[in-house]
């Protein structure tokens, strides 16, 4: 699909579909295996997608917004990922995954506060779907790192909370020794 592509755009270079659909096949290569270089496939991705918001502004913004958020995510640029995924919040993305990619970005940047809210919009927006959302042994990480980052502000109006946290991840996932280490260092400092 790639050649057939890069053809139709030599031919039209304002087809911002087509720009889209490449950039969605370079982000498949980043994350098959056989792909080649994630990093390289990634950046090629980016530049697809910021073609689409240079030919046709109003080609999808809230999606075009989400992708490039989601690149700039996996290529650990967290600080322009922050931009970008509360641009595409602001404009109307409803991705709960994206409240998540937000939260893991400001961890990383140690920006806790903001990491926390992130996450706590992630779990209501899950919590409030319909069906209801089923919590699985992968969300686990997300009681974790919000406990975490309650417990990196070094404020013991937290600890209550930093211990549901850090129980809700064992709920989730028993085996984690360190869910289960920080749980019990929390108890203990509650007790």
């Amino acid at each position: 699909a790639r050649p057939l592509l890069v053809d139709v755009l030599k031919r039209d270079s304002t087809f911002d579909e087509a720009y889209y659909l490449l950039a969605n096949i370079y982000m498949i290569g980043a994350q098959s295996h056989s792909g080649g270089d994630p990093a390289a496939q990634y950046k090629a991705a980016l530049s697809l997608y910021r073609k689409v918001r240079e030919v046709d502004p109003k080609a999808n913004p809230v999606l075009v917004a989400k992708n490039i958020a989601t690149v700039y995510y996996l290529l650990n640029a967290h600080d322009s990922a922050i931009v970008e995924l509360q641009n595409a919040i602001n404009t109307g993305a409803t991705d709960p995954d994206l409240y998540f990619y937000l939260g893991r970005s400001n961890m990383l940047l140690s920006n806790y506060q903001q990491a926390i809210d992130a996450f706590q919009k992630f779990r209501s927006a899950r919590e409030a779907e319909n069906p209801p959302y089923q919590w699985t042994k992968a969300d686990a990480e997300l009681f974790w790192r919000t406990a975490n980052c309650m417990e990196a502000l070094k404020d013991s109006s937290y600890w209550s909370q930093i211990a549901d946290n850090y129980k809700r991840a064992l709920e989730l996932d028993p085996d984690d020794q360190r869910s289960l280490s920080a749980y019990a260092t929390t108890m203990h400092k509650l007790a």
